[in-house]
């Protein structure tokens, strides 16, 4: 679970909630719900994946998301919509992984919009050439807009902490944060900086059994 409050403003919160269940010794089913914004305006969604070990090196994934918007405006209907989306990684040595995801790839109409949600693609990279050092680099498109950046760092420390540190692009967001591990629980705690909005903090938390 985790929470994000942009820019400081209340009206502008994520909130996410995730669970995740190996029903086969190569395969996990997982379920997620993220909810963003106010009782003004506010998006929330729901998916459903699975996700198969094909052998040692590649993965499969597939999501099913329902796509809910409304208004406290009455004049306005709520806008529903069905997706999904596909992802692929393959470790191709035990220090570097590549890992791909399409989303939305068939740019679904909400409701009567004349509008179609865009589709998304993205690629990353991670890589470790240390056990206690990690970094990664990912780029995403959306059709008709800027191709956006993304790289970070983890460095772990002290058996149970690690500093990570990163930034995007489009718009220029540099972020830091500082995790804890002890035992099944998990704690992030992090945050990241606009050039002109300042500031979003974000605190999220896990538990494995």
């Amino acid at each position: 679970t985790s929470y994000r409050q942009e820019y400081l403003m209340q009206r502008t919160t994520h909130k996410w909630l995730a669970a995740a269940v190996s029903l086969t010794p190569t395969g996990t089913a997982t379920a997620a719900y993220h909810h963003y914004g106010s009782p003004l305006y506010n998006e929330q969604q729901l998916s459903l994946g699975f996700a198969q070990a094909i052998n040692n090196s590649i993965s499969l994934g597939a999501t099913v998301d329902y796509l809910y918007s409304s208004t406290s405006d009455p004049h306005y209907d709520p806008l529903r919509g069905i997706s999904f989306s596909l992802s692929a990684q393959a470790m191709l040595s035990k220090s570097f992984t590549i890992g791909a995801r399409l989303v939305n790839p068939t740019a679904i109409q909400l409701a009567n919009l004349d509008e179609h949600l865009p589709p998304q693609a993205t690629i990353g990279v991670a890589y470790s050439p240390l056990n206690f050092l990690t970094s990664t680099l990912e780029v995403e498109k959306t059709k008709q807009r800027p191709i956006v950046i993304r790289g970070g760092v983890e460095y772990l420390f002290l058996n149970n902490f690690a500093f990570r540190t990163g930034f995007a692009t489009q718009p220029t967001v540099f972020s830091f944060g500082l995790g804890f591990r002890q035992q099944h629980y998990l704690i992030d705690l992090c945050a990241t900086v606009h050039q002109t909005l300042g500031l979003t903090p974000m605190l999220g938390g896990a538990i494995a059994f």
